[in-house]
């Protein structure tokens, strides 16, 4: 029934990926994970500075793998590996990279967030943004760096804390993965309408701005004939330690954590299949 909602729907939940042990070890590590470096390595993008970055935004460091042997454990498992390929009818498959991501319980609600924690050059617009995360696809900055783009990569987005709708939970458009409205154009992954009309989530703010996220979808359910209002909108609740598996071309994005007691901590795994390769750099460069 899991493999059949994945590629009808474009995602599915998968009760059970992380056992006791494990879970428990990454829980009580894991505000260290953001912070220090137990391997020498750093992580490739790392979102959150201890007095620095603002408290209310969603946290993420990418390639956490490689900074952590207990997130090591996790994203390079081979069961995992192998479970992924079972579900996708892959051969085999590889990371091509990993999120840690932390929404912490909302400390100021109904979207109240105190002038104080901002400089005098923030905008106002910050504020609402939280700790949403804007609609997008996968696909345009994981496939798109490779061939066969097609069908090449897969997420799946390991709960740490029960999630849903209370605390952020991510949020699928059903049955998105097979729009075809969309072509990959350009250096940036941006994805442009065949009918003209424009739309790329990498634009400035369209992770964090919820005006931004909504627009994205819009145009993309336009292309595809669609009302915005007529796309069916999802958000599973998913119990700690288990998966929501999603295909590369799955439009989703996640409401701000509005629970002022409940966290919500996330690996995401970005796999792609095994016979993937690097797409050549345009202009014959290397």
């Amino acid at each position: 029934m899991s493999k059949a909602k994945l590629f009808s729907s474009g995602y599915t939940v998968l009760p059970t990926i992380l056992p006791p042990a494990p879970l428990s070890a990454l829980l009580s590590s894991f505000p260290s994970f953001f912070q220090t470096f137990p391997t020498g390595n750093y992580p490739d993008e790392w979102h959150f500075r201890p007095g620095f970055t603002y408290p209310h935004v969603t946290r993420e460091i990418c390639n956490g793998w490689k900074t952590n042997p207990l997130i090591a454990a996790v994203v390079l498992s081979p069961e995992v590996g192998r479970g992924v390929c079972g579900m996708m009818g892959w051969e085999g498959c590889r990371v091509a990279q990993d999120d840690v991501i932390w929404k912490r319980p909302n400390v100021y609600p109904n979207s109240v967030v105190p002038d104080s924690i901002y400089d005098n050059n923030t905008g106002s617009g910050d504020k609402a943004a939280k700790s949403t995360i804007g609609f997008h696809q996968d696909s345009s900055y994981i496939s798109y760096n490779f061939v066969p783009y097609k069908a090449s990569s897969c997420t799946l987005w390991i709960a740490l804390d029960d999630s849903g709708p209370a605390n952020g939970g991510l949020t699928y458009a059903l049955g998105s993965h097979a729009w075809d409205c969309y072509d990959v154009c350009g250096k940036t992954g941006a994805r442009k309408n065949r009918g003209g009309a424009g739309a790329t989530f990498m634009s400035a703010g369209a992770f964090t701005d919820p005006l931004a996220a909504a627009l994205a979808l819009h145009n993309a359910a336009t292309g595809e004939g669609l009302e915005l209002g007529g796309v069916r909108l999802e958000t599973p609740e998913v119990g700690r330690g288990g998966a929501l598996l999603h295909l590369q071309d799955t439009w989703h994005g996640s409401a701000g954590n509005e629970s002022e007691t409940r966290e919500r901590r996330a690996i995401a795994v970005h796999f792609i299949e095994a016979g993937s390769r690097f797409r050549p750099a345009e202009g014959g460069g290397g």
